[in-house]
């Protein structure tokens, strides 16, 4: 039995065929099929990744539960992924392995979440004043490292799924960061349109959490 983490990753070229395959043949097709599964099986481990950032008890059983979600939202993620877009495919499966994980804790666990406390016993900054500063802010690295299960538990109930995607992509939250005219390209809207669903998004965080995004709120 070979082991999901041994599996290479795809180049970007395969993964862009892969993708057109699924498109152009569609899902329901053998050929559609096995081009989702190769493209699924590829990122397999990054779901093994993810998961465990959602379950710091350790609970064996919720991490298998996690982990299950994770892949429902990776093949998803597969079946939906645009290659016309030339984005690498874990940049837009990220997105949905985490709503998925995130869906399911929403159903299945009450989970209060505290923006404004520090991000960890190490760092006394919070989540937001993260936001504020990284722009400038020399620990960037840190706060690149210390994303924690409640910022993303968070931001999957605060904001709508688009909001989510939008500010993930525009503040690099799980790779690297987007500008508003990426993104745009991403959701066919211009880049006026994505600035405005990310300070709508931003006011949200503000408003549930009490923090002001002034750097943000005003670009």
């Amino acid at each position: 039995m070979i082991s999901i983490k041994s599996i290479p990753y795809l180049s970007r070229e395969r993964e862009l065929e892969l993708g057109k395959i699924i498109q152009v043949h569609g899902i329901t097709s053998s050929e559609g099929i096995k081009a989702r599964n190769d493209l699924v099986e590829a990122n397999l481990k990054f779901v093994l990744k993810i998961a465990p950032e959602y379950c710091r008890s350790g609970n064996p059983d919720l991490l298998e539960d996690l982990i299950q979600e994770g892949f429902c939202g990776l093949i998803k993620a597969a079946e939906k992924y645009d290659y016309n877009k030339g984005f690498k495919f874990l940049t837009y499966a990220i997105w949905w392995v985490r709503q998925y994980i995130i869906q399911f804790l929403n159903q299945n666990q009450k989970i209060e979440v505290d923006l404004d406390a520090p991000i960890t016993e190490e760092c006394d900054k919070s989540f937001l004043e993260f936001l504020e500063d990284v722009n400038t802010s020399t620990d960037y690295e840190l706060w690149q490292a210390v994303q924690t299960t409640d910022i993303n538990v968070c931001l999957g109930r605060t904001l709508t799924d688009k909001e989510n995607l939008i500010v993930r992509l525009y503040f690099g939250l799980d790779s690297d960061r987007f500008t508003l005219e990426q993104i745009g390209m991403i959701f066919n809207v211009t880049r006026e349109r994505i600035r405005q669903i990310k300070k709508r998004a931003l006011s949200k965080l503000k408003q549930r959490h009490n923090r002001t995004l002034k750097p943000h709120l005003n670009n």
